[in-house]
């Protein structure tokens, strides 16, 4: 480009405001301070799990994870009606509804 287009270009850009710029920042700032407070005092309930895990055998892994990744997938699927027990001022009634 030419000196006289950049010089123009250049003159056109403005500073955002501040307003504008602390509102861009805000959510991340708390979206950061959510995952701080939240995970941080899971960690040592991870490693826990994590170390479990390792001492279990690998084809009681595998099967785990299938059987739970089977539970969310199969009924979504076959469409199969899913049993939803509700509690509500102390009576249970279940309620069926096809997914």
């Amino acid at each position: 480009m030419s000196p006289a287009i950049e010089a123009a270009a250049s003159e056109n850009i403005e500073p955002r405001p501040l307003k504008l710029r602390i509102l861009r920042a805000a959510p991340i700032v708390v979206i950061l301070g959510l995952l701080i407070h939240l995970l941080l005092p899971r960690l040592d309930t991870i490693t826990d799990s994590l170390q479990t895990l390792r001492s279990m055998r690998p084809w009681a892994v595998v099967i785990a994870l299938l059987m739970e990744s089977l539970s969310y997938v199969l009924p979504a699927l076959i469409g199969i009606p899913i049993a939803v027990t509700l509690q509500s001022g102390g009576r249970e009634s279940t309620v069926s509804r096809l997914s």
